[in-house]
Formats: structure tokens, C-alpha cells, sequence
């Protein structure tokens, strides 16, 4: 059987921990390892930590980081993890029991990333399917190719691009994608909805602003990638990257000018109605 390593960054998780650990021990895949990597928290998580780590020490590990992040935690726990594939789990995430089997099953020899269906969990418990797509530049463009916890890495590969970018403040799973795409990973689809993404009563630390300029360099970033390999893009993928750079248009002029002005031959590929939406966000943001 294959070992599969679940690495699960923690920062002042206590509220969450334990069911996202009690999802893990009912998988009905048997043959895991879990680091549990501690981002210096200051309320009961490592409390809760050792205690899983005293109840099941040949299972569970634990290591301690100081206000490193997320990035760092997993690329931590990929040093030190034995497995051949990575699940990666938010700790406010839930496994589904069958997850690991199910996408273990998957695997064959020309499969590097598994991505897979989930459930987004709104703070009043209210459920909704998130999408994917079989094409795999579309889903990268689009965010439609799972996400952190829905997906199984191999380790091989994520050692290939050297795991995650600890640079970028959001956006690292896309990022981590992309860069996965650009050394030829082989992406199979999951269309299961095993993992259920759990959004927090607290809101995200980082600016919501600046998150849209990093989700639309790394686009722009991939984008050129593809013209410059001569990729062959198709609707789909132009309609996904004007809506990335109209996204951006909302909070960020400058940023979406510059990308504009430097790929003017994305303007041909919008549709009208984007093109006046872009418009109307020109005029009206004061950034």
C-alpha cells in the first residue's frame, strides 16, 4: 500500500482541530502518517495537539515553527514526511471518510496531482458544490482545479518545483499549480466531492484588495508562459484570464492598466460585455 502523508499547518485552530483530526482517523485508508506543524499559537491548539500526539505517537507527529505561515508549515511537513503522495489539510477542513482511499484508487503511473470536487461550508453551515473542469489550463485560469485540501500532490513532483512559494501572501495553492503544469505534471480529475472547505467566522488576515493583484499576476505570469511555448488557448481560457484582469479592475487601476497595456491583444479576445464592465471599473476605482 502507499503511504500517503497528510500535512496540516495549525495556527490558532483550537476551535476546528479536532474534527478535522477525528476526519482524518475515520479514513478507511489505513496506511497514513500525519505531521501536525504549529504556527506559534497562543490558544489551546497545542494543548489539543499533544494530546492526539500522546494518543497515537506512532501515527501523529508534531513540529513547532515561529510565525512562519502557512507555505512554510507544508513545505516543512513535506521534509519531513515519509509518504509518496501529500494530502495537505487545512486544519478547519474536513475529510470525507473515504477521501484518501477513493483518490488512492486513482492513481496510476501517469498521474502526478489528483484534483478533486469539494464542499464550500458558509459559517451558518449552508453547503455548495465547487466547480472543476476537466481542462487543465482553463481550471488553473479559472480556479477550477480544486484546491489545497480537495487535491493529492506527489511528492516527487512538489520536490521538483521545490514545494511552495513562502513569498506570496495569497494564492499559493494556484501558484503551486501552475508551476506544477509548467514541469509537465499529469493532472486526473476527481469529480467526488469528498473534502468540505469550512470558511471561518474571522475573515483572512491579508489585505482582500492586494489579494487581486497577486491572483492576477500569477495568471498573467501563466498566461505569458503559454503564448511563449506557444500554447494553443482556446475561449475558455481567454474568457478566464479577462475575468481574472476584470476582477482586479474593481480594486486596482494601475495594476490592471499595466497588465492591459502590455498585452493589448487580450482586448480583442473579450466580449463586449467585459469590455464595458472594464470600462466602468476604470472610471469608477480610486486605487
Amino acid at each position: 500500500m502507499i503511504l500517503i502523508s497528510i500535512v496540516i499547518p495549525c495556527y490558532n485552530v483550537a476551535s476546528y482541530l479536532e474534527d478535522c483530526l477525528e476526519s482524518v482517523l475515520k479514513q478507511t485508508y489505513n496506511r497514513l502518517e500525519i505531521l501536525l506543524i504549529d504556527n506559534n499559537s497562543d490558544d489551546d491548539t497545542i494543548k489539543i495537539i499533544s494530546s492526539y500526539v500522546k494518543n497515537y505517537p506512532h501515527q501523529i507527529s508534531m513540529y513547532c515553527v515561529k510565525n512562519q505561515g502557512a507555505a512554510y508549515a507544508r513545505n516543512l511537513g513535506v521534509e519531513k514526511s515519509k509518504g509518496e503522495w501529500i494530502q495537505f489539510l487545512d486544519a478547519d477542513d474536513l475529510l470525507s471518510p473515504e477521501k484518501i482511499k477513493h483518490q488512492v484508487n486513482l492513481i496510476s503511473q501517469n498521474t502526478d496531482v489528483i484534483y478533486g470536487s469539494s464542499y464550500k461550508e458558509t459559517v451558518k453551515g449552508k453547503k455548495y458544490l465547487m466547480p472543476i473542469t476537466e481542462d487543465i489550463v482553463e481550471g488553473l485560469f479559472a480556479t477550477k482545479l480544486g484546491n489545497t485540501c480537495s487535491n493529492l500532490f506527489k511528492r516527487q513532483k512538489l520536490e521538483e518545483i521545490g514545494g511552495w512559494n513562502v513569498e506570496l501572501k495569497s494564492s499559493q495553492e494556484y501558484d503551486l499549480m501552475m508551476r506544477l503544469f509548467k514541469v509537465s505534471a499529469k493532472f486526473k480529475i476527481d469529480r467526488e466531492p469528498l473534502t468540505i472547505i469550512r470558511e471561518r467566522e474571522f475573515g483572512q488576515i491579508s489585505n482582500y484588495g492586494s489579494k487581486w493583484i497577486i491572483y492576477t499576476d500569477i495568471r498573467m505570469s501563466f498566461y505569458l508562459f503559454l503564448k511563449e511555448n506557444k500554447y494553443q488557448l482556446n475561449k475558455a481560457h481567454y474568457n478566464a484570464i479577462s475575468n481574472a484582469i476584470l476582477s482586479c479592475s474593481k480594486h486596482h487601476k494601475k495594476n490592471t492598466l499595466k497588465y492591459l497595456i502590455n498585452n493589448l491583444s487580450l482586448l480583442f479576445h473579450m466580449n463586449i460585455k467585459t469590455q464595458l464592465s472594464l470600462i466602468y471599473n476604470l472610471a469608477t476605482c480610486k486605487n
